[in-house]
This record gives structure tokens, sequence and C-alpha cells, in this order.
């Protein structure tokens, strides 16, 4: 439905995630319609879009490019260990053993509240880490390149960046980098979940 009022590029700005996974479906049908592969076998494809103009200065990255797609330049100044990011858990109740799927968004999950057992209704759960699915994750700080430094004596702006997948490790300290992607917000309790 991304597509239905908005143009490419304005959708891919403003709804880059019903997007990026519309072309991510879209992509993975065609493989299997041409491969002859069921559907229950669909192997994701991670869409990837680079090269997306006009690039946003580090300055005027506010409040209102959360959640939007963007392009920023600047340099690698320090670059995370990669560690794992859990995407699907099994919870199991403690009481009848049924089992609650959980797909986390970014690493976040709350414990389920009640069973989904009608007869059971129990409040205690606990996870199953066998059942848990991860993705690499990596974390690395972006600062601004002195050319676009506006003030003359300013120490430069620096943000961080989630890589994930197939995009870890893909650059080291003191490479300048055209980064495309969601601006996302972090709260307080994240940094601290996610080891920052």
């Amino acid at each position: 439905h991304a597509f239905s009022f908005l143009g490419f590029d304005e959708a891919l700005r403003a709804r880059p995630e019903d997007t990026l996974s519309a072309f991510s479906l879209a992509l993975s049908c065609l493989r299997a319609s041409r491969g002859h592969v069921p559907l229950s076998m669909l192997r994701k494809i991670t869409v990837r879009i680079r090269d997306v103009t006009p690039l946003t200065p580090m300055k005027d990255l506010k409040s209102n490019h959360v959640s939007n797609f963007c392009s920023i330049r600047g340099n690698v100044v320090r670059v995370g260990a990669v560690r794992p990011l859990v995407s699907r858990v099994d919870f199991i109740c403690s009481k009848c053993g049924s089992i609650i799927r959980v797909h986390l968004t970014d690493g976040h999950y709350e414990t389920p509240s009640r069973c989904i057992e009608s007869s059971c209704k129990s409040r205690k759960f606990h996870v199953s880490r066998a059942s848990s699915v991860t993705r690499d994750w990596q974390q690395l700080k972006l600062q601004e390149i002195e050319d676009d430094v506006s003030e003359p004596g300013r120490v430069p702006r620096t943000i961080s960046v989630e890589l994930s997948e197939d995009l870890v490790d893909s650059c080291i300290p003191g490479d300048v980098v055209v980064i495309s992607g969601i601006v996302k917000k972090l709260r307080s309790d994240d940094r601290k979940r996610r080891g920052r």
C-alpha cells in the first residue's frame, strides 16, 4: 500500500519500512516463481537502496526525520564489536507448556501478559533460548566531515549508526562513507539494554 498514493521517491522517504518490505516480498516471490519454490520455503531478500540524493547534512537531522529514509556522509570514528541481535524468541507457559512466539523489533520485547490457552491464563513464562533467532548487529560512530561544518571552531557532530546482517564489518575507522537508512530515536533505556 506504500505506493497507492505516493511516488517511489516519496514512499521511500516517508514510509521506508513498508516500501522496503514490499520490495523484499516482491523479490522473494519472483525468485520463488522462477525456481518453482513453494511459498512456505520463501527466503527473505534484504533490499539495499544506495546513492539516494540529496544528502542530508548532520546538522539538519532533527526529530522530523525520525522514521524517514535519509542519506548522510561522514567519517567513521569508532566501530563496535559484532554482536547477536535477537529477532525472534519463544516464551513457554510455566503452567501448561504452551508456546508463544514473539517477533522482536530492534531487539526489544515484552514478556507476554498471559497465556494464549483459554483454560490456562497463566502469567508466568520462561524463555526458550534454543528457539531464539539472531542476526549480526554492529554499532559505529559517524562524525561530521570538516567540509560540512559551517561554524568554524565548533566540535563536529557525531551520530550512532547501526549496521546489521551483511553490512557488519563493512567499514573501519577513518573511512569516509555515505550511509543510507532509516532514522530512529533512542530512549535512554535502549542504551542500557543494548550495551551502549
